[in-house]
């Protein structure tokens, strides 16, 4: 709510790299939706990623904002 988006990405770091095999597939969505309000489209793909490492399965919601940042950055290929 205050701009804090880089607070928000550092604190998610610091979960995902001590609890990465406890994250729900809602915390991950909250995620994504927050760097999207934000138009962190870099992040959103980080994200993504991660979820996919980790073998979380995505909900279409998910995939939609993933599709626009990809387009957005101009990588419509990956």
């Amino acid at each position: 709510m205050d701009n804090r988006v880089d607070e928000a990405g550092s604190l998610w770091n610091m979960v995902l790299h001590t609890h990465n095999r406890s994250i729900s597939k809602q915390l991950f969505s909250w995620i994504i939706y927050l760097f999207h309000h934000y138009s962190t489209l870099d992040k959103i793909i980080e994200v993504f990623a991660d979820m996919e490492e980790l073998c979380v399965i995505q909900d279409e919601n998910i995939v939609k904002k993933v599709a626009c940042a990809f387009l957005e950055l101009d990588q419509e290929d990956k």
